[in-house]
């Protein structure tokens, strides 16, 4: 299992960690006071079985036809 955290305000960094599988599991409220304002952190996971489920889904995706660049020599 993999665990992270990010702050509520870093929305670029939430998204992307959805994207790759990750999967909201809590938060701390006011973790971090950053310009006199107290921000959420953000919990997140993984686990190995949906790691590797999203790899092999991915690689399956770069196999297929649609997806394959053609070389020209």
């Amino acid at each position: 299992k993999i665990t992270l955290e990010v702050l509520e305000t870093n929305t670029r960094a939430f998204n992307l960690y959805t994207k790759l599988g990750f999967i909201y599991e809590g938060q701390k409220r006011k973790e971090i006071l950053k310009n006199n304002e107290y921000i959420d952190s953000i919990i997140m996971s993984i686990l190995k079985e949906e790691w590797n489920r999203k790899i092999y889904n991915t690689f399956i995706l770069l196999r297929s036809t649609k997806y394959r660049k053609k070389c020209t020599i």
